[in-house]
């Protein structure tokens, strides 16, 4: 820990250069020195000086994006890769002086800065304490604007905007932030006109698609890199032409590599289907593409599947908007909203994406017991499971809203 006065900064570990110089080390399970680092260690480096020991060389350790794991572990020098930042380190410490001596000032002030909750709360990621500082907010305010820039709230409070529906009608927005405005002033969901003939490749009837994956920052099985998709789970909701769905899925136990089986069950559930595929984002895409790459001999059927996907997410986005969104197109958001009867609140344990890669990666590495193990399974099949349902049910309130559009 290094120390100077009020200023405390953490190195992971200190080094002495060739010139004699203290040279700073840092350990990050990233692929690339990001933005958030570089500040990191700039304010480190200005701690560092301040307490009379400035630094030489900077420099962050973070994974080797070309490391493969192989079938036995090899050097662990091999995953690590050195990355020289001392011109952007010392680049950045330039104006933290200035910028500590301000921060200092507002710490030792009686009461807490009177800052307005804006996009630079999300950035380089959210604050922990804008759910606090949000609460209570009406569904309109501006700061709810979906995708809302730093450059577009600075000028629309400059022009004294402060909801959603006072934007004036010739400042530029994107067609997700116009829907929002027309909800904002309608006081009421907004479905843009072309919303039923954007839904009509759908008309025929649509299956249902979900995957869950991980992302290791340190490969799991062999012929895995840093941070590479392996996908471990899949559910689907397969239409039938009474308006029947038929739910088929797959989720791997974490013993061996999942991803042959994830494409191979894959393959067969969707073999002589040709209906449109619904999905919510593009990881479903990205998935099938790089699972084609590393099984050549699947690549036709995953590429069927591939060119078969319907993407909502960006149809939502261009068409629809309601209070309730607050802002987001996430499907948690989405769906309840448009239809409050559906929920995920009723899961045991695992109800969202983030918590299903968690858990499962926990189960992969072999850090649970063989009854958590059997729990987390259960929990996955049922929330993967209400996903791809989802979809269906996002469907159907898409075209309730389309309807209502055209009265």
């Amino acid at each position: 820990m290094l120390r100077a006065g009020p200023l405390e900064a953490r190195a992971d570990f200190l080094v002495r250069d060739a010139d004699g110089r203290t040279g700073l080390r840092q350990v990050r399970a990233a692929l690339r020195p990001s933005e958030s680092h570089l500040d990191e260690l700039a304010f480190t480096a200005f701690v560092s000086a301040r307490a009379g020991r400035p630094l030489g060389s900077v420099a962050l350790l973070h994974l080797e994006a070309d490391f493969v794991r192989g079938a036995e572990p090899g050097p662990a020098r091999a995953l690590v890769r050195h990355t020289d930042v001392s011109r952007d380190v010392e680049f950045l410490a330039r104006d933290l002086e200035q910028r500590v001596a301000a921060q200092l000032c507002e710490a030792e002030a009686e009461r807490a800065p009177a800052i307005e909750p804006s996009p630079h709360c999300r950035r380089p990621s959210p604050c922990p304490f804008l759910p606090r500082c949000t609460r209570g907010r009406p569904a309109d305010w501006l700061g709810f604007l979906p995708a809302l820039r730093p450059d577009t709230d600075a000028a629309l409070r400059g022009l004294g905007v402060a909801r959603m529906g006072d934007v004036p009608d010739d400042f530029p927005l994107t067609p997700a932030q116009k829907n929002a405005r027309a909800s904002a002033r309608a006081g009421a969901p907004f479905a843009a006109p072309q919303l039923a003939a954007e839904l009509a490749p759908l008309d025929g009837g649509a299956d249902f698609l979900d995957f869950e994956a991980i992302l290791p920052e340190l490969p799991v099985y062999p012929g895995t890199r840093p941070y590479e998709v392996v996908p471990f789970q899949w559910s689907a909701h397969l239409g039938d032409d009474a308006g029947g769905l038929r739910h088929l899925e797959f989720l791997a136990d974490g013993a061996r590599d999942p991803r042959r089986e994830f494409a191979v069950s894959l393959a067969a559930a969707f073999a002589g289907r040709a209906r449109p595929i619904a999905v919510y984002s593009g990881f479903e895409s990205d998935v099938l593409e790089r699972q084609a790459a590393v099984f050549p001999e699947l690549a036709e059927p995953l590429e069927r599947i591939r060119a078969r996907l319907f993407d909502l997410l960006p149809l939502v986005r261009r068409t629809v908007y309601h209070p309730a969104f607050f802002g987001s197109f996430s499907l948690k958001r989405v769906v309840p909203a448009l239809s409050p009867r559906f929920t995920w609140g009723d899961l045991p344990g695992i109800a969202d994406g983030g918590a299903a890669s968690r858990s499962w990666h926990a189960l992969a590495r072999g850090e649970l017991s063989p009854a958590a193990a059997a729990r987390i399974l259960s929990e996955l099949r049922a929330y993967c499971g209400r996903d791809s349902l989802a979809l269906a049910e996002l469907i159907t309130a898409l075209r309730r809203l389309a309807r209502e559009a055209q009265k």
